[in-house]
């Protein structure tokens, strides 16, 4: 079988069935995984790791900080991922047969481990280093071979 995106929009739904809870759960889920997903440099739209989202004097008190919205958003994403099977369980009147229950292992969002956190920290440190990102700009800053474009004001010290 194969899909294309046009396939899926002819799909016949019934919009009246979805209540505006169900559509506002949908856009906040889409919202936390793009924000997790853009928190690691593999995101066409990275911006920042996202350790560093908080500037805090100690890697440490980082880290926690990172732990905590990481766990924020797992939660979230797992309490609305729930209220959303309950919908679809009384729309389709199907409560008998489907749980609405949503194990840990089927939240995709990436979680804050010291381990990995550690080995993407240091690339994202390599990647300041070697001019690809900036400490004092958001996103990708250079990314070309021969200083095509460089710009040194990105990097907080003007070129001097």
């Amino acid at each position: 079988m194969a899909f294309q995106a046009g396939d899926f929009g002819n799909i016949p739904i019934v919009e009246s069935l979805f209540s505006s809870a169900f559509k506002d759960n949908v856009s906040t889920l889409v919202s936390i995984a793009k924000n997790n997903w853009d928190s690691f440099e593999t995101s066409w739209d990275f911006s920042e790791y996202g350790l560093l989202w908080q500037r805090n004097k100690t890697l440490e008190s980082s880290f926690g900080n990172w732990r905590l919205k990481c766990d924020s958003d797992f939660m979230e994403m797992k309490h609305l991922e729930e209220k959303n099977n309950k919908i679809l369980n009384e729309v389709f009147q199907i409560q008998e047969e489907f749980s609405t229950l949503v194990p840990d292992s089927e939240i995709t969002l990436i979680r804050a481990d010291r381990e990995k956190d550690s080995q993407r920290l240091i690339s994202y440190a390599i990647g300041c280093m070697m001019g690809r990102y900036s400490l004092d700009e958001p996103g990708l800053i250079y990314a070309h071979a021969g200083n095509v474009g460089f710009e040194p004001g990105c990097y907080g010290w003007g070129g001097r």
